[in-house]
């Protein structure tokens, strides 16, 4: 197996397990009588280690992968942060359809869609762009 491809399948199952750890332990409903602070805190670490591998993975890519990761997750983080910091500041009366949909969306970026999905980008780039630095890599 290339280094490239265990590396590519090492972060895949740890983005996976951590989606996972992320669900089961500090997911609704299953919160262990820990306090909103630590799911947050949990959750938001969890956001992060997923970002650092992604961006791990794809730092010997084209620079434009490595940038629209780190933009996609800089804006999920800004998003979610921005809707938490309202619903806070509104002393918990915000819709709490807003603070659903920040869930979902924290939700999406932990899981391993998105990971997927660039991989896939750069399949398509080897593709259509033969001279890319994206062809070089495996």
């Amino acid at each position: 197996m290339k280094p490239g491809k265990l590396i590519f399948g090492i972060s895949l199952a740890a983005i996976m397990l951590i989606s996972w750890a992320d669900i089961r332990f500090f997911g609704f409903g299953k919160t262990y009588n820990l306090s909103p602070m630590v799911r947050q805190s949990a959750h938001y670490t969890i956001f992060f280690v997923t970002a650092t591998i992604g961006y791990l993975n794809w730092r010997n890519r084209d620079k434009w992968i490595r940038w629209l990761w780190v933009a996609l997750y800089g804006l999920v983080l800004l998003f979610t942060l921005i809707i938490g910091i309202a619903y806070n500041l509104s002393g918990h009366h915000l819709a709490l359809q807003w603070k659903t949909i920040m869930a979902d969306v924290r939700l999406s970026f932990i899981g391993p869609v998105p990971f997927l999905v660039f991989s896939l980008l750069l399949r398509l780039t080897r593709e259509m762009m033969p001279g890319s630095d994206a062809q070089k890599q495996p």
